[in-house]
């Protein structure tokens, strides 16, 4: 919602600028920009007042105008005819030799007997629309002669505002300026146009009946009738300006009326052409569902319950009074109904509506307040009859069953208050923000028993009334203190690798996250535990689902088998979540665990298919790749042995434990081809398995110095059983080095031509470095033939030429 500054301050005298006002709004919840737009000037353009008219007989298309520019002066204007363009009407007018600075043209002017001095000033000559040539009508309290300027100048400054969607009371600029008013301590700002205010020209009874037919609320509805408007009149200038900072000026005088009173007192108004009416009206809610044509011309489902105004044959309007097109107002319309509906508050929070595809019932258009409904509905009658003339009806009321005006009674407990805030309000302190934002009370001891003022709909709880008296108080007041066991666990989680890294990583590395049920079929789970330490579910949601999952493995299958039956080529699949074990005693549950586990599964092609590339498929060193990289990350890999180890469900030759410190962490391998039927897979699958909190620890980083002197590498290749372990075979380099800044790395295995039948040959790096001095070559040498001597000794090694 945008309006000018001018509006706001003409309802509330503003003890700050404009720009502090916006951040004071801000910091108290509702969100406010301040905009500044570029200045207009007119240079020799006075405000002058028509006189008297007369045809202009050189072209009778003409008129010549007399207007009054000063107390003695008075000049001749020609202009084409307008209507209201009458004696006594007050008008900017443009002297001659003015220049509109900068985007204006220089105006020249008419001449006329050496009398022609000057034209009315238009909306296009005025640079506020473009291809406008209506003159701008403004009011009868300025005075004749004074700067044009001067009335231009107070529209420069726009405020933008986002509304909390709770607080409708804000919706105008009567609610604004009330906000402002309980900020600043200032008395509230009271609706000018009171009872009091009794239409000019007033009829007998309106011919239409209202009949109301909603059940479970209280609805209270007035109504009036216009005879013998003026429609296309003349909207007052600034009028028009403050809704065109709003973005709510249309072609339509009497929709510009209602947009006005909208903006200004949050009340919205039924408006429909007398004309198109029959004699009863109703307001009910549609037993059915039902589509009508909105003003657009556009098709709206209303569905069943969707509260609507119709007379005997169409629906007029519909729930947040949204109209139809039939009885729409327009340029010839004379005749008029003015209605104005009013719900109970609790009956609109309660609604939940989607009228059409995409667009949900507004909030905004409800009308609330009963206890100033009449108020409002007078000014707003007066306003017709100021601006397009004509004659009324009196006003008729349809008076609700209850007075639903005073909202709930909540109680409040200081002690409480103080506990959920964590502030040490004082007695004093609650009195004194109560009595701020005009809230009825009364106290017993520590207890106070509050009733919210009538605006504030929003306040429906105790919790609402806790957040409106921390508000006022001030949230910069509030310390920040977290709690102790908050303060703890954050300290905690500093040393430990987040799992999001961890799940960033795999993403990059091609891998989707999936999540699975925790609750999985017995019958399946049985294929991958050798103990029965299983969690069953005593009302299960079905036989398939009901045991506590001890593995991840399990939903990863069932995704692979997924995608594999859809032809996907290359699947990398991670989850991570909870597992539960059971601990029993004598056949009886005696404690239940529960372990956050992080497994992988892959399937398929390593690459999409590439015509310059050859591709191949997933194997067991894929996915230990990706598993060492985790382990680096976590600052593990150093630590951890993979060891051969056999798992039921896994092939035997391709598997291994995950050791950390001599712990069994994890396992990994390849599912047995005997599982593929259970799972309905017709591809291998590589899986992963660990245990999160064993490495998710972060170790400290220890920092190793670099040795600026040259390094010296040699390579040997040996023969040795293909039983024995690449792991053993380094670990026997490792102790048989006497040189301790050295890398030790196998970088080729090979089975095959010229190698024996259950040999294999492995090739083993060494790169020699020393912090102290440079090495020479009988050292170098003596530890490799340390090395070579060590491996023959423990496994036979033969050393390959």
């Amino acid at each position: 919602m945008k309006i000018g500054a001018e509006w706001l301050r003409q309802w509330i005298d503003l003890p700050i600028s404009n720009i502090n006002l916006c951040k004071q709004l801000t910091i108290f919840g509702c969100e406010v920009n301040y905009i500044q737009e570029k200045k207009k000037y007119f240079s020799n353009t006075v405000i002058g007042r028509i006189v008297s008219k007369k045809k202009y007989f050189p072209d009778k298309r003409l008129i010549l105008y007399r207007v009054r520019i000063s107390r003695t002066k008075k000049i001749y204007i020609i202009n084409k005819k307008k209507n209201y363009l009458s004696a006594g009407v007050q008008i900017p007018v443009i002297l001659p030799q003015s220049s509109l600075i900068k985007d204006m043209k220089i105006l020249s002017c008419y001449l006329y007997k050496n009398k022609i001095s000057g034209v009315f000033c238009s909306y296009h000559l005025a640079g506020i629309e473009k291809n406008n040539k209506e003159v701008i009508i403004i009011s009868k309290k300025l005075k004749v002669g004074s700067d044009f300027n001067h009335y231009l100048c107070s529209y420069n400054d726009i405020m933008k505002f986002f509304i909390p969607f709770n607080r409708i009371d804000l919706r105008s600029v009567w609610g604004i300026s009330r906000e402002i008013a309980v900020l600043n301590h200032l008395p509230l700002p009271k609706l000018k146009y009171k009872s009091r205010f009794i239409p000019k020209k007033v009829l007998s009874e309106p011919r239409i009946n209202i009949n109301i037919d909603i059940k479970n609320s209280n609805i209270q509805y007035i109504f009036c009738e216009f005879y013998s408007l003026k429609v296309p009149s003349v909207f007052p200038f600034r009028m028009q300006e403050r809704l065109r900072v709003s973005n709510l000026l249309s072609d339509n005088i009497i929709l510009n009326i209602i947009n006005y009173i909208f903006i200004e007192t949050g009340h919205w108004f039924h408006v429909f052409d007398l004309d198109y009416l029959k004699q009863e009206i109703y307001i009910k809610e549609l037993q059915e569902k039902q589509v009508i044509q909105d003003k657009n011309n556009k098709s709206i489902s209303l569905v069943k319950g969707t509260v609507i105004l119709s007379d005997l044959k169409n629906i007029l309007s519909f729930e947040d009074m949204e109209y139809s097109h039939y009885s729409s107002v327009n340029s010839i319309t004379k005749n008029l109904f003015l209605g104005s509906i009013c719900f109970e508050a609790e009956f609109i929070q309660s609604r939940n509506l989607i009228i059409g595809v995409e667009r949900k019932i507004e909030y905004l258009k409800y009308n609330v307040y009963p206890s100033t409904q009449k108020n409002i509905f007078q000014y707003i009658q007066n306003l017709i009859l100021d601006i397009c003339g004509g004659e009324t009806t009196t006003l008729k009321k349809y008076k609700i069953e209850k007075d639903y005006s005073e909202s709930n009674l909540l109680s409040l407990n200081i002690n409480r208050i103080n506990r959920v805030s964590g502030i040490k309000f004082t007695k004093k302190d609650i009195l004194s923000i109560l009595k701020i934002c005009y809230f009825k009370f009364f106290s017993k001891k520590d207890n106070f028993f509050i009733t919210p003022p009538y605006w504030r709909t929003d306040i429906r709880i105790i919790e609402d009334l806790f957040s409106e008296i921390i508000r006022i108080y001030g949230f910069e007041k509030i310390q920040s203190s977290p709690p102790k066991n908050w303060n703890l666990s954050f300290k905690h989680t500093k040393e430990r690798i987040s799992l999001s890294r961890i799940k960033l990583f795999l993403i990059d590395r091609g891998y989707f996250e999936i999540i699975s049920y925790s609750f999985i079929d017995p019958v399946v789970q049985k294929f991958f535990i050798t103990q029965s330490n299983s969690l069953s579910i005593i009302n299960p949601i079905s036989s398939d689902m009901s045991e506590m999952r001890l593995s991840l493995w399990i939903g990863l299958l069932n995704c692979v088998s997924y995608h594999q039956k859809r032809q996907n080529e290359s699947i990398k699949l991670f989850e991570t979540g909870l597992c539960f074990f059971s601990k029993k005693e004598k056949g009886k549950i005696k404690k239940v665990f529960q372990n956050d586990y992080l497994a992988l599964a892959i399937s398929g092609f390593y690459s999409h298919r590439s015509w310059y590339l050859k591709n191949r498929k997933f194997d067991f060193y894929d996915l230990k790749g990706d598993v060492e990289s985790i382990l680096n990350i976590c600052g593990k890999m150093n630590c951890v042995e993979f060891s051969p180890e056999n798992f039921i469900g896994l092939c035997s030759e391709q598997s291994a434990g995950i050791y950390l410190n001599g712990q069994f962490i994890g396992r990994i391998g390849v599912l047995d081809p005997s599982f593929y039927n259970v799972f309905n897979l017709h591809d291998s699958v590589i899986l992963f398995e660990i245990m999160w909190k064993k490495i998710c620890d972060s170790r400290s980083i220890k920092i190793k110095y670099i040795s600026v002197l040259p390094s010296s590498q040699r390579d040997i290749s040996i023969i040795v059983s293909s039983n024995i372990l690449s792991k053993d075979i380094i670990d026997v380099c490792r102790n048989n080095i006497s040189i301790k800044n050295t890398d030790i790395y196998i970088y080729d295995v090979y089975t095959g031509s010229n190698i024996p039948v259950g040999k294999k040959s492995i090739s083993i790096c060494f790169t020699f470095n020393s912090f102290k001095n440079t090495l020479i070559e009988s050292d170098i040498n003596l530890n490799i033939s340390q090395c070579v001597t060590a491996l023959k000794d423990k496994f036979g090694a033969i050393l390959r030429d």
